[in-house]
């Protein structure tokens, strides 16, 4: 079950899974265990408009695609 719940203080999206808490950028679209590398994500995707390999190493999405984070 997905649960959404609009924060209008940091990344656009908080979306429950299970027990976890996510933190979206609201500028890309990916997900985030922590809410601070949520807001960097979004930061640098707003100025540069487009997301930095540093930052999306980080994603949930990258974690969950079976290839390693640390490249």
């Amino acid at each position: 079950m997905v649960l959404a719940d609009h924060n209008t203080t940091g990344p656009e999206y908080n979306i429950g899974i299970a027990d976890k808490v996510l933190y979206q950028c609201s500028e890309c679209g990916l997900h985030y265990e922590d809410e601070q590398i949520a807001k960097q994500c979004e930061a640098y995707c707003k100025e540069y408009q487009g997301c930095s390999m540093d930052i999306t190493k980080l994603s949930v999405e990258r974690m969950n695609s079976g290839e390693n984070p640390q490249l």
